[in-house]
């Protein structure tokens, strides 16, 4: 391949689409770092197996710019990659490119053959130990399983493992494995929701599951993810940097179970006034004239969302909120604190099993295993 006027600032990455290659996909990444080890800045390129298999290949490579050799290898060597991760990676200090933009061309050729599963992987982990990360995945389906044993949050308190990913496993190629799908990174709160993070299918996203895992020091590491699907028929929403991903339950009569209503992509300056009117275009059995109330969830405690020109933000609104839609109405006291009793009192009366079955999540799209290939190469 060849980039032409090269230009990256500290830490931007960019990402070549993905090829194929004899049956199996592959990416080539930019990104320009800061490397600790050579104690000066570098533009690392990485050679990313985008498959759900552990790869093998006989690798051999070179990068020049204006005719001279910035960093090759002539004889072919076996390389292997987990999947979903790095099959190698060449670092060239930025000092030898000059200054950014890069002008001219910089011509990388990656040149791959014999490419095919890698049967032998547990002879090759000997020399390449790599971690374990347990994700537990977050759905629509795994939300509602909850509700139908709780009215308080939107996740059992136990963790529930559905998959083991590698640590090395580059999160974003993982996530862009399901095109209807988008993945969230997110976090356990103690009062059974989850701090949303950053969207794993952003292209500027490099890190490993390793990298993502925030509980390094206690045992076994894992990771929590959102998957988010995407309606039949539409486009998924854009993502600005002031982009809030607030979850929504629907309480349609007081002695009703509440049930899951979706989630809102929302800014975090919106005007609380004009969330109203975006609440009540997704529940299709409210009419322009129908009273409803929303409630901010915190823990068992409850806040009734006024009407009011405050920005979402200022209000205590973050990506992982849960609003509660109330379409019922009652006589006399109708304050938070009486829907919260009545709320608490309620989910009492049911009881909820962090153990049951039902708020067991799944991984629902199985990772298919691919074939062996004969020899190709990706080059510009």
């Amino acid at each position: 391949m060849r980039v032409k006027n090269l230009h990256l600032r500290s830490n931007d990455v960019l990402q070549h689409r993905t090829v194929q290659i004899g049956g199996f996909k592959w990416n080539v990444v930019f990104v320009r770092l800061f490397s600790e080890l050579k104690r000066c800045e570098i533009l690392r390129i990485l050679l990313v197996s985008c498959n759900p298999v552990n790869t093998s290949v006989d690798l051999k490579f070179s990068t020049n710019r204006r005719g001279r050799i910035l960093n090759q290898l002539s004889q072919r060597i076996l390389k292997t990659a987990y999947p979903f991760g790095p099959m190698h990676q060449i670092d060239i200090p930025v000092d030898e490119l000059g200054t950014f933009p890069v002008k001219g061309k910089l011509k990388v050729k990656f040149d791959l053959k014999n490419i095919e599963v890698a049967r032998d992987i547990k002879r090759w982990e000997i020399d390449h130990p790599v971690g374990v990360v347990t994700l537990e995945v977050f759905n629509r389906r795994s939300f509602q399983a909850w509700l139908n044993v709780s009215k308080l949050g939107i996740v059992s308190p136990e963790k529930k493992r559905c998959v083991d990913v590698c640590a090395c496993t580059l999160a974003h190629f993982w996530a862009e494995q399901w095109p209807d799908h988008r993945c969230w990174l997110c976090r356990r709160r103690e009062n059974g929701t989850v701090a949303i993070g950053i969207c794993l299918n952003n292209p500027r996203v490099l890190d490993s599951f390793g990298d993502l895992c925030n509980n390094k020091k206690e045992g076994c590491p894992w990771v929590s993810v959102f998957m988010e699907e995407r309606a039949r028929g539409e486009e998924f929403q854009p993502i600005e940097d002031e982009t809030l991903l607030v979850f929504c339950k629907l309480w349609e009569a007081p002695n009703q179970d509440l049930s899951y209503h979706g989630h809102l992509l929302v800014k975090k300056t919106m005007p609380i006034l004009e969330l109203w009117p975006v609440v009540m275009a997704t529940v299709p059995s409210l009419q322009d004239d129908d009273k409803f109330c929303l409630y901010l969830e915190k823990g068992i405690s409850l806040e009734e969302i006024p009407c009011s020109l405050s920005a979402l933000d200022e209000y205590g609104v973050v990506s992982g909120s849960v609003l509660i839609v109330k379409t019922w109405q009652v006589g006399g006291d109708h304050s938070a604190e009486f829907v919260r009793q009545l709320l608490v009192a309620s989910d009492e009366e049911s009881g909820s099993d962090p153990d049951s079955e039902a708020s067991t999540c799944s991984e629902e799209e199985p990772l298919a295993g691919q074939g062996t290939t004969g020899g190709a190469q990706i080059a510009g």
